[in-house]
């Protein structure tokens, strides 16, 4: 698992996300993660990959900060 600190939080209902885990992926997950890249393109994938992993809803990964995306993807 790998923890990435956000340095601009975000909400999640009444929850702050300060931090994503990433857990290990699944090959269902790089199904899921495949199937959004051919449906939305690189950043549908990156959030499809980011929302699996870390167990947020991909609305909450769209409202992360654009600095905060990137050093994740880069992770």
């Amino acid at each position: 698992m790998s923890t990435i600190e956000l340095s601009h939080p975000v909400t999640n209902g009444d929850a702050t996300v300060t931090s994503l885990t990433f857990r290990r992926a699944k090959v269902k997950d790089i199904e899921k993660i495949q199937a959004a890249v051919e449906a939305s393109g690189e950043i549908g994938g990156s959030i499809a990959s980011i929302a699996c992993l870390s167990g947020i809803p991909e609305d909450v990964v769209r409202e992360i900060d654009a600095d905060d995306f990137v050093r994740i993807a880069e992770a």
